[in-house]
């Protein structure tokens, strides 16, 4: 499928806080791959966002955020409510086209009238299909409110606020212990956070499911007198240095097996 990591952390320099990003280009079917998915998008002045699974459930959800979020004041209190919503209007989407395409009618006058008209089991077999229905849509979400950085987390379920890192896609379960390992916090340094993320994603590209190009972003408060949020892409170079860092730190060849003691073992009683 692929990985997306969001990470908060401490700028010392400008002793604010800001978000490292990170996403591959991974992007695949049920017999074929490619590195061709750009898969970081702006929803509005206060956030963007990283998608994994279905580029086509992303982009209709992407298109809600864009029209739902300029319409609405966003606070630290109800921020998850009003990102839960464009998703919320997918999902309507997808019930009303299941309904229509199979028996030909408005998805509202089946929840009224579809046992009636169907059948009880029926209907109630159509709802469960759509309750289980999935999404097939991962995101996460970062930005600023007040300067204060927001980092969410969707997995197909629900919205869940994060403290201080969040990653969707196949490549997770292989990259959450790395952060795990590393201790990353919402007080760690920006440029130990950005080797925090860079190796989290290498260790990553074990899985098959995991791209091999890395992408990097660092989102900052919007500057005095403007609205709209900073994103700064990292440079090669610095992937370059993040590269010899992983190089030194990371995983190592053992090369030969080292030598044990001889008491090594016990034998047990059984």
């Amino acid at each position: 499928m692929t990985l997306c990591i969001g990470a908060i952390a401490w700028e010392q320099e400008t002793n604010t806080d800001c978000i490292v990003l990170c996403c591959d280009y991974k992007v695949s079917g049920d017999e074929c791959a490619s590195e061709t998915q750009y898969k970081f998008q702006t929803l509005s002045d206060q956030l963007v966002c990283m998608f994994a699974d279905s580029a086509g459930r992303a982009k209709e959800a992407i298109w809600n955020y864009r029209a739902y979020l300029p319409t609405v004041q966003l606070t630290q209190q109800d921020i998850a409510d009003h990102l839960l919503y464009p998703i919320l209007k997918l999902k309507l989407r997808l019930a009303r086209s299941y309904v229509g395409r199979r028996l030909g009618v408005e998805y509202t006058d089946f929840l009224a009238n579809g046992a009636a008209w169907f059948g009880v089991d029926y209907h109630r077999e159509y709802i469960k299909t759509i309750e289980e229905h999935p999404l097939r849509l991962q995101l996460v979400i970062a930005g600023f409110i007040d300067a204060v950085p927001i980092l969410c987390e969707f997995r197909g379920e629900h919205i869940e606020l994060c403290d201080s890192y969040a990653m969707i896609g196949s490549g997770a379960y292989i990259a959450e212990p790395a952060m795990h390992a590393r201790e990353h916090d919402k007080n760690t340094a920006l440029l130990r956070a950005l080797y925090n993320v860079y190796e989290a994603k290498r260790l990553a590209e074990t899985s098959p499911a995991v791209g091999q190009i890395t992408k990097m972003f660092v989102l900052r408060p919007p500057e005095a007198h403007c609205s709209r949020i900073q994103v700064w892409v990292v440079t090669t170079e610095v992937e370059n240095h993040l590269q010899k860092l992983f190089e030194e730190y990371g995983r190592k060849p053992m090369g030969r097996i080292p030598e044990f003691p001889t008491n090594a073992l016990v034998l047990g009683k059984w």
